[in-house]
């Protein structure tokens, strides 16, 4: 099989870090399909001439690469790419989303469709699960002298549900959407609305309330309806500003 040659060339690199700028380009390549499953990427000599790097440098890319399982690499034969979508992982969700320099409708609503499928199941197990200290943790996060910016309450208010629920899975999954910052830049869109702000402060105190009686389809219940407002408020946003940015 032979490697990917009718291809836009890779651009030198001159900065710190410079196995980040190469897993960056090579994963862009990927997941906008220039680079397809199957092909083998130019030789190792060829690669590290046209980015400008040593051949360490680029290896230490390419290990990156093949964790997110972007890349096979074959001793003795070559780099050949992989199907991302059989074999990535949640680390591609951001490169994907902002792939074309804007957010992805398409994944965003997949990430939105998500969160209202497991959410709700969380707080339920929440309610049923929670220890005076969540509960603690949980009213002191909503409280309006918690120190804590809005987006900061939001993420760390969730976070506590999923501690709560002792989902430890979710729990993770959930801090690698707050670390690797797609909430806070989608909350930035969503607050900028009052009525959203309202609607979302009276959705703490509400499934804060539920989760300290241990009401469980209460809890569910209060989740999944800020969940859907939450969604179709956060898609109405994008679309208003892409629609601004165009005129």
């Amino acid at each position: 099989m032979r490697y990917a040659d009718a291809i836009t060339p890779l651009d030198p690199l001159h900065k710190t870090r410079l196995h980040e700028g190469i897993v960056e380009q090579i994963q862009n390549k990927i997941l906008s399909g220039e680079f397809r499953a199957g092909f083998r990427l130019p030789p190792e000599r060829d690669l590290a001439e046209s980015l400008n790097v040593n051949r360490s440098t680029l290896r230490e890319a390419l290990k990156k690469l093949e964790m997110l399982e972007l890349v096979e690499i074959r001793h003795g034969d070559g780099v050949y790419v992989k199907n991302y979508l059989e074999s990535g992982n949640l680390e591609l969700l951001r490169p994907l989303m902002t792939a074309a320099g804007s957010i992805d409708t398409d994944i965003l609503k997949g990430l939105l469709q998500l969160r209202r499928l497991i959410l709700p199941d969380v707080a339920f197990q929440a309610a049923l699960n929670r220890n005076d200290e969540d509960l603690r943790e949980m009213e002191r996060v909503i409280g309006s002298d918690s120190g804590l910016s809005l987006n900061e309450r939001d993420m760390a208010l969730y976070r506590l549900i999923a501690r709560a629920s002792r989902n430890i899975p979710f729990l993770l999954v959930l801090n690698f959407f707050n670390n690797s910052g797609l909430v806070a830049q989608l909350l930035d869109l969503y607050f900028l609305e009052k009525a959203n702000l309202s609607r979302t402060l009276r959705f703490y105190n509400e499934v804060v309330t539920a989760i300290r009686e241990r009401n469980a389809d209460a809890s569910k219940k209060i989740m999944y309806g800020l969940l859907v407002y939450a969604e179709r408020k956060t898609l109405d946003a994008i679309h208003k500003k892409s629609k601004d940015g165009k005129e």
